[in-house]
């Protein structure tokens, strides 16, 4: 008796010291994890489909995740990973699945190449981006980690709703969607699901409304160089923006946060932006403004837009700077990161003027390289994939419009496709644009860069607590 029970005592203390090495170090001797403590499988229906299985582990307070996947046809070639020791660590749970699975339809879309747009893989592909994105909200809305896990968000002037997709990604949910453009609102319906949808906001009573954060993407046309730089003064959009400070005044929030063009900090001499901010002040808000360039968080274009986030007072928020917005990096993506290489050019070699040669490496900044028929203005520019891109724009003409061309390896040009001006934009594989590709390109133009909307709500997350 006395021998057994110590053996089992010996048993017990070393499956304890076992266990805890394998908390601390859960790879086995190839860099793999074996056991994953998440596995998602795509259910398999009747139909032929792309299966995927997705893998997620905790490393200490941060997760990775890896997927593998397959189609019923074709013997497409499939690609399959178990989460290993050099896989990118995420904050949370929701963040690394959300990232396998989007690099998993990124594969798919290059291992089809020219398959990609021909019948049945078009329907294929589709179903697989609504059971991802189902997945990725109903793991998200699981994942209590999340930093705005319950906060909730009314977004005015919402575009197809890259403001607020920054925010859902870190759990917050979105109550109330208000925009104009019914070709938008529908983009950001199908892929944000919000409470409720309201039209003009003009016509919006916010008096009583309250939630965790507003939003608002400020129309930058009186603002921006495109525009007449009118400012608040716009006697059309003066109106609107008038009906955007009452909103502020009515709607109780915790935060605000305003997207613009660069010009509103700076137009008549600051005196708008001293306007806004009073606002807000005013409003009960410690205001903070900044200049935010999109290449330093991983896009790939230049895309320079103003934030101003407030604070309501008795949050808590550093007391010396109020809110601290997100740490730039220097530009690390290039065009050619975005591009689907099997899509040809469309704009003939005979037709370009070259001035400079394609770079044979990656180049941090713009690489501009000639024009297309000997015109030099907006949408007859080309540059390099092998650097930044162009601006994308929402109302740019020329044979490139809204995009600008690039050069391709067989020394043709193209524009951007509406799904490369989603990745232009940082907006997931999951996310789906508008059918129509001028409106999808339009409406990629009027985004706002997700990466740096999800860096900036990842900072408000350290200040709300999911309470509203």
């Amino acid at each position: 008796m006395e021998h057994t029970k110590s053996q089992k005592t010996v048993s017990f203390k070393k499956s304890r010291v076992v266990a805890a090495i394998e908390a601390v170090q859960p790879f086995n001797d190839r860099g793999v994890i074996e056991k994953p403590q998440v596995e998602i499988v795509r259910p398999k229906e009747a139909a032929p489909q792309i299966n995927v299985e997705v893998y997620a582990h905790p490393i200490g307070k941060e997760w990775i995740a890896s997927t593998c996947w397959h189609a019923d046809l074709d013997n497409l070639p499939g690609l399959g990973d178990l989460p290993h020791d050099r896989c990118v660590k995420y904050a949370s749970k929701a963040e690394a699945i959300a990232a396998a699975l989007n690099a998993a339809q990124r594969q798919v879309e290059t291992e089809l190449g020219e398959k990609a747009a021909a019948t049945p893989w078009m329907g294929l592909k589709e179903s697989l981006r609504s059971w991802v994105a189902k997945t990725i909200a109903q793991v998200r809305a699981t994942d209590t980690s999340l930093p705005l896990h319950g906060v909730s968000v009314i977004d005015l002037c919402a575009g197809i709703g890259a403001l607020a997709l920054g925010f859902v990604n870190h759990g917050a949910t979105v109550r109330l969607a208000c925009e104009l453009d019914a070709d938008a609102l529908s983009v950001y319906v199908k892929n944000l699901s919000p409470e409720a949808t309201f039209a003009n906001l003009c016509n919006l009573d916010s008096k009583g409304m309250e939630c965790g954060i507003l939003t608002i993407g400020m129309i930058c046309t009186a603002f921006s160089k495109a525009g007449n730089q009118l400012g608040f003064a716009d006697p059309i959009l003066g109106p609107v923006y008038a009906k955007i400070f009452e909103h502020i005044h009515n709607i109780l929030a915790r935060a605000v946060v305003i997207e613009c063009a660069p010009e509103l900090l700076t137009l008549n001499d600051g005196r708008d932006a001293a306007t806004l901010r009073k606002v807000l002040m005013a409003a009960g808000y410690s205001v903070k403004h900044r200049t935010v360039e999109a290449a330093n968080f991983g896009v790939a274009q230049y895309r320079n837009r103003s934030f101003i986030v407030g604070i309501r007072h008795g949050e808590p928020v550093d007391e010396l700077m109020g809110y601290i917005f997100p740490a730039e990096s220097a530009p690390s993506a290039a065009v050619e990161d975005i591009l689907d290489k099997s899509v040809p050019g469309d704009i003939a070699a005979s037709r370009l003027t070259l001035h400079k040669a394609q770079p044979t490496t990656r180049v941090q900044k713009r690489a501009r390289l000639g024009k297309i028929d000997g015109k030099g203005y907006q949408g007859y520019r080309i540059y390099s994939p092998k650097g930044l891109g162009a601006t994308l724009t929402a109302s740019g003409g020329g044979i490139a419009r809204s995009t600008e061309a690039y050069l391709m390896e067989d020394g043709s040009a193209r524009g951007l496709t509406p799904r490369e001006t989603c990745r232009m934009q940082g907006l997931p594989e999951w996310f789906c644009h508008h059918d129509a590709p001028h409106k999808a390109r339009k409406q990629s133009g009027n985004a706002v860069a997700v990466p740096v909307s999800h860096a900036i709500a990842r900072q408000l997350g350290a200040i709300l607590s999911p309470r509203s």
